[in-house]
């Protein structure tokens, strides 16, 4: 004790500065090497795994004062239920620049998050498992907007009608806010100062949402990139893709959204865009409160649909006129099981060109109605009518695994013996088994779907047994009219 005095107070006291700064980088040193340890790496990974409720693992992770943290090769795996192999996400280099500025003034902010090669492998399977263990939305308490008020604020900001889903006659016009919601959610103005704060840098995004039982139903984001500012003033911010894929026959080619941060909340207005042969329009906002807060709609004005432009091979099966559509979701992003939603469609004709036989259908007018709730999906009413053929169907799924549904085929007496035919012609068990309706020119057959098995099975062979839904149809239809694309979709090489 006394050399170690005699060695700072008297002739050692120069020696002070290097203990100020050796002490902090040994410090400093000494984590990283921890971190560098597969007893470190397991407790980030740890971490992590907690606040995803996801097994995950990573390869390494480093700390500076002047560079942030990083974290390099980052794998979140699938629930073991689901029997996904792909792991649900990976990741190869993520930096996070903190503000220190803000962590003084208690802000716990950052300058800059930046992401590079994302890979994301997310089957409907494991997506059905992951929201099942939300049960009951929790939704955050204070301090931020309920996702109705953000999609009311969202479409007055950008001139739009307000829409909720699946509310209540209020006694006032369609589109027009209440007098509480205007009061309430009235959009401020944003904080002027720290413009340098909060902003996220991603690039070569590649996403792919699929089905394990129906591998053609499959989307596909690649080559995704993009600069989304979270925090300070209002400002831009933009997201491009090289390629958007559905299955392997569409595709959309390059594109870019523009971003806008204002009023603490990300905003989108695309405006109307050509994508996937149709004219679409995207609006959205997510606000940066608890829970986050988000509101999507997705307009299909009033259209004819012509996927030529985008469809890879061989000509599309379906003519369709008249398409409109409106499409809301909302809810909190952290508590999957408060998504809430609509869907709505509508369409003056369709012609349906069999290319086994040479047959047309064509159906006079249709719709669709679809209700989101965060038990699971409500099929409230699916139908399309035509003066020989009609084809209505109701139903649910919920995100705990459960769905059932019944379609109801109407057919003139020589339509219904054509259908039996074909059915007979696929699998000699199967039948439609067509009985009278109340008059004699019509004929009906009620079909019923549920989810069993793992997947969806229709009751096609009657007291036989059930057999695949997919499949049923593909052998039915034939091939030519349900693999209409004989080259596989190969994303496009990276630079």
């Amino acid at each position: 004790m006394k050399c170690f005095k005699r060695w700072v107070w008297g002739k050692g006291w120069r020696r002070i500065p290097i203990l100020l700064v050796g002490l902090p980088l040994l410090g400093w040193a000494g984590l990283n090497l921890i971190f560098l340890t597969s007893l470190g790496r397991g407790a980030i990974a740890g971490t992590i795994s907690d606040r995803l409720g996801l097994e995950c693992e990573i390869d390494g992770f480093t700390w500076t004062p002047w560079g942030g943290l990083t974290v390099s090769g980052v794998r979140v795996l699938a629930p073991r239920e689901s029997r996904q192999v792909e792991n649900l996400l990976e990741v190869d280099h993520l930096c996070l620049d903190v503000s220190w500025w803000s962590l003084l003034s208690g802000k716990r902010r950052w300058e800059r998050l930046e992401v590079t090669g994302v890979r994301v492998e997310l089957s409907l399977e494991a997506l059905r498992d992951i929201l099942a263990r939300f049960e009951r939305p929790q939704p955050p308490q204070g301090g931020g907007k309920s996702p109705d008020g953000l999609l009311a604020q969202s479409e007055a900001s950008q001139g739009g009608n307000a829409i909720k889903p699946d509310t209540k006659p209020s006694g006032r016009r369609d589109g027009e806010p209440s007098r509480r919601d205007s009061e309430k959610e009235s959009p401020t103005e944003s904080r002027p100062g720290d413009d340098f704060e909060g902003v996220v840098v991603f690039s070569d995004l590649n996403l792919r949402l699929y089905s394990q039982k129906v591998p053609e139903l499959a989307v596909a984001v690649i080559g995704a990139a993009g600069e989304i500012p979270l925090w300070g003033g209002a400002r831009r911010g933009h997201v491009a893709f090289e390629e958007v894929a559905l299955g392997k026959d569409l595709a959309e080619k390059e594109g870019t959204f523009e971003l806008q941060w204002q009023d603490q909340s990300v905003r989108l207005d695309s405006g109307v865009m050509k994508f996937f042969g149709l004219d679409l329009r995207f609006r959205g906002i997510i606000r940066m409160a608890p829970g986050y807060p988000f509101g999507l709609l997705v307009d299909v004005p009033q259209q004819d649909v012509d996927f030529s432009p985008v469809y890879q091979s061989r000509h599309w099966p379906l003519e369709v006129h008249g398409l409109m559509s409106r499409n809301v979701l909302q809810g909190y992003l952290t508590t999957p099981s408060s998504f809430s939603g609509s869907h709505f469609s509508e369409f003056k004709e369709v012609t349906f060109h069999d290319w086994s036989d040479g047959e047309e259908v064509r159906f006079e007018r249709g719709r669709a109605s679809v209700i989101v709730s965060g038990g699971g999906v409500v099929a409230r009413d699916l139908r399309v009518l035509g003066e020989e053929d009609a084809i209505l169907m109701n139903g649910f799924a919920t995100f705990g695994g459960e769905a059932a549904a019944t379609l109801r085929m109407v057919a003139s007496p020589e339509r219904a013996q054509s259908r039996e035919n074909r059915v007979r012609r696929a699998d000699e068990t199967w039948t439609l088994d067509f009985q009278p309706l109340v008059t004699p020119d019509r004929m009906f057959r009620d079909l019923r779907l549920e989810w069993r098995e793992g997947e969806v099975m229709i009751d096609l062979a009657g007291e036989r047994g059930w057999v695949p839904f997919w499949p049923a149809v593909q052998r039915v239809l034939g091939r030519r009219n349900t693999t209409f694309s004989t080259k596989p979709h190969i994303p496009p090489e990276k630079s």
